[in-house]
């Protein structure tokens, strides 16, 4: 039963607004009724992040009045709508009704929406989410004949909609009060001897009719992938004859233009080809895309059945194995399947699988893959672990892997100090520079209020910098004062003010093209002189007040000063993404904050084990009483970690809290988005016991099994290139495994408007949560990006194995390679003629 409720005031208010924009007299509204204005107030069930309101899009929706036109009853209720009451005991005085529905038979995360069906854009409320799961065998058989059921109604189309459905239920489906049984309780399989037999049987009977149901769903799965790929092969056929065609066509116009000049109507037809042809290849490029998006889905569908230890209750043994089998087919990286060799004609080839199924075939299956990888990325990926490689015995390897990874780890450190670690020198020359320009600001006092400060944010002061990075800085207006202007709201015509007075104090090449930015911002050369007569230009960037910038910075400062291994990792991180040209935002790849945030989410959320393992901190299902692994992770998460822990006794278990705090001293307007408050909360490292308090907490453990930061950044890369769920999870610090586990981007859909459509990497912003910081990706750069983190993982387990079995890298003398030929080869510039695609 939903139960909804809307102020009286705000009725009247958009009932009064509605008449205007109809033209019609506000005098009407009082001679209007409570129903007519709730006339088209509709209470919609959707799907968790379901992109628009209206009755279309909406699982079911239920109008509270219907209009005189409208049968409610086709909607499920009755004719005269919703009961409601006026109640003006509340505060403010609303209106108030309730609304029943049914559960959805699919699974999945569902909300309830109140809104007007007249103006859907609106969402006026929403309720909590709820989650529907299938727990008993005549749930669950019911479930799986309907999505059986819409498998059949649209047999012979590309039906991804029951492909979502039946892989959404194979990945939550949980038996009451089991773990996923044994084999003797599968729907179709043996059951072993004595009492495991009668157990089986009981669990066949109990399963059987799920199981028949299960297995025609994944039969007609793969009747889709068939019909999309007989789909996907006329439409490219057809498409490269007309590519063809079209080329010929140019190709005579280029032949008859050689014996004569180009005529007018020459130019027009050599136009009208090359836009016949862009649209050919955009259709081209669509072509592969639906048929990739097909193949992945249909992935989803095998990995939910693998993945879920369930799976055996419903289907038989050599099904599984078969799943198996397809899946190791399936190369996430290439987001295709490779071609079959069971198949004749060498494509695709699910239905041709083996009825008996060895482990040759699996060797053939894996080869196969190995082949496509090679022609498609350039490498294989490696697939062990790096705690299997450093504990696991590898008699090729000519040196022990822990003694590689700690080579790597010395020449990281040496090239950050040599290379990326701050001296005092540059910081003093940065804030000689900062002083000038705050005297500066002080000598216009016509524009800018007395105390105004010049503070520097962003690399230079979140402790992840380097000598050669910008000087970002902003003007700090003091607290109550404003512009001498209250004219100019965002500050630009100050700021031009301010650039004569910069040009006029000696400082180079002022830029104000970017005084009309949302943040206006003053760009220059600030000029030095170094003690041997060299003059040093020092690239500045000036912006007006910009609190996020500077709240952002000292919360990174706050992770720099806690654990010095961070810096090491970030500079490398930054130095590998450069190189490889994947650290370009304007040309759709992501920023070095992008790389920064993800770098701390994987570090606040993995732990050291005591046998020496980079594991996650928290195991399992937060919702389903998971458990932590280890006392504390790798780095505390300072938007989460509970005030009082650090004062705690050593030993200690970490703990987080459910919820940041929302008072008025943590709270602030957002400078731009007047609708948006940001909550500027985290654990303050305000003073120097303080962060020593941190460091000694969070110092690698002096036992011998503390990570090296090569380690760390081989399971940094492990994590994004193979664990990281980027369809379903959001990289957050705002994510708690004790305010339920990792931010989804279901979630985010619903509270923010993310789009679910969008299948790749999401980085919440940690206090503007609305803004995804890796918004600039494309799928094409996104695939080009997590293929770097497949690349640099392989290239360091082929270095810490020796190059065995490495042939694909067309690289000598992997056994014998330095700490610093390792770092170089990560590292290894992007040919100018390598697209990267």
């Amino acid at each position: 039963m939903a139960t909804w409720s809307l102020p009286l005031s705000y009725l009247r208010e958009r009932t009064i607004r509605r008449l205007e924009e109809e033209g019609s007299p506000p005098e009407l509204a009082n001679s209007l009724t409570i129903r007519d204005a709730l006339s088209t107030l509709t209470v919609g069930l959707f799907r968790r992040g379901c992109a628009e309101n209206g009755e279309n899009n909406s699982i079911v929706s239920k109008e509270i009045v219907p209009d005189n036109e409208s049968d409610n009853s086709g909607h499920g209720g009755p004719k005269d709508g919703y009961a409601f009451q006026v109640r003006h005991d509340l505060q403010p005085p609303s209106v108030v009704g309730t609304v029943p529905f049914y559960t959805p038979r699919t699974p999945g995360n569902v909300v309830l929406r109140l809104y007007f069906e007249n103006e859907p854009v609106v969402t006026l409320a929403t309720g909590p989410v709820v989650r529907v799961e299938i727990a008993d065998a005549a749930g669950l058989e019911s479930t799986l004949r309907f999505v059986l059921s819409n498998f059949k109604a649209k047999a012979g189309t590309v039906n991804f909609t029951s492909l979502h459905n039946f892989a959404m239920l194979l990945e939550q489906f949980r038996p009451d009060g089991d773990e996923g049984g044994s084999a003797g309780s599968r729907a179709h399989g043996g059951g072993g001897r004595g009492r495991g037999r009668e157990r089986g049987r009981m669990g066949r009977d109990e399963y059987d009719g799920a199981g028949r149901a299960a297995f025609g769903c994944l039969a007609e799965s793969r009747r889709v992938v068939d019909c999309a790929y007989e789909e996907y092969t006329k439409k490219k056929a057809k498409l490269a004859k007309e590519e063809n065609e079209i080329n010929e066509l140019l190709l005579d116009l280029d032949a008859s233009c050689e014996e004569t000049n180009e005529s007018e109507e020459e130019t027009k037809k050599r136009e009208k080809h090359a836009d016949d042809l862009n649209s050919v290849k955009r259709d081209i490029a669509s072509n592969e895309k639906k048929w990739r998006e097909m193949q992945n889905t249909f992935y989803s569908v095998l990995k939910a059945a693998n993945q879920n230890p369930a799976s055996n209750r419903i289907l038989r043994r050599e099904v599984m194995s078969q799943v198996k089998l397809e899946i190791e087919l399936y190369c996430p990286f290439c987001e295709c399947f490779a071609p079959s060799p069971f198949s004749t004609n060498g494509t695709w080839g699910i239905s041709n699988f083996p009825r008996s199924i060895t482990v040759q075939h699996f060797e053939q299956v894996r080869e196969s893959k190995a082949n496509m990888q090679q022609e498609m990325l350039g490498f294989v990926p490696r697939l062990c672990s790096v705690s299997s490689v450093l504990h696991g015995t590898h008699h090729s390897a000519p040196k022990d892997p822990k003694t590689v990874l700690d080579q790597v780890s010395t020449s990281m450190i040496q090239l950050y100090d040599t290379k990326y670690r701050v001296t005092s020198d540059v910081a003093r020359m940065r804030e000689h520079c900062r002083k000038d320009l705050e005297a500066v600001v002080g000598g216009c006092p016509d524009v800018f209020p007395p105390g105004t400060r010049v503070v520097v944010f962003g690399s230079c002061a979140n402790g992840f910098g380097s000598p050669s990075s910008d000087l970002d800085m902003c003007l700090q207006l003091p607290p109550n004062t404003t512009l001498a202007d209250d004219k100019d709201v965002n500050g630009s015509s100050a700021m031009a003010k301010l650039a004569e007075k910069l040009k006029a104090v000696g400082l180079e090449d002022v830029d104000t093209a970017r005084l009309t930015a949302r943040i206006p911002v003053l760009m220059f050369n600030y000029p030095i002189v170094t003690s041997n007569g060299e003059k040093i230009l020092l690239d500045c960037d000036l912006s007006m007040q910009n609190p996020l910038a500077c709240l952002n910075t000292s919360l990174l400062l706050s992770y720099a000063s806690i654990s010095p291994q961070t810096r090491v990792l970030v500079s490398i991180i930054k130095r590998w993404a450069k190189l490889r040209d994947i650290n370009s935002p304007q040309y759709h790849t992501l920023s070095s904050y992008g790389y920064i945030v993800m770098l701390l989410h994987f570090l606040t959320h993995h732990a050291a084990s005591i046998d020496g393992k980079v594991v996650p901190y928290y195991e399992g299902d937060a919702r389903r009483g998971g458990r932590y692994l280890t006392n504390q992770p790798l780095l505390p998460n300072l938007q989460r970690m509970q005030q009082q822990w650090p004062q705690s006794p050593r030993g200690t278990a970490y703990s987080e809290m459910p919820e940041k705090p929302r008072n008025q001293y943590c709270l602030m307007p957002h400078p731009t988005e007047s609708t948006f408050v940001v909550n500027a909360y985290f654990y303050r490292v305000s003073d120097q016991a303080q962060k020593e308090n941190l460091k000694q907490r969070f110092a690698p453990i002096q036992t011998g099994f503390d990570p090296s930061v090569a380690v760390l950044l081989a399971e940094f890369f492990h994590y994004y290139a193979y664990d990281f769920d980027f369809k379903k999870n959001v990289v957050s610090l705002n994510s708690s495994f004790s305010a339920g586990g990792l931010t989804e981007k279901e979630a985010k859909a619903e509270s923010d408007c993310w789009s679910l459509y969008r299948q790749i990497l999401a980085i919440e912003d940690p206090f503007e949560t609305f803004y995804d910081v890796a918004h600039v990706l494309k799928p094409g750069t996104f695939q080009r990006v997590k293929r770097e983190f497949v690349m640099a993982y392989s290239k360091l387990i082929d270095a810490m194995t020796g190059g065995h079995d490495a042939s694909w890298w067309d690289k000598d003398g992997i056994d014998a390679m330095s700490g610093n030929d390792i770092v170089d080869w990560l590292c290894e510039p992007v040919p100018d003629d390598d697209d990267g695609e």
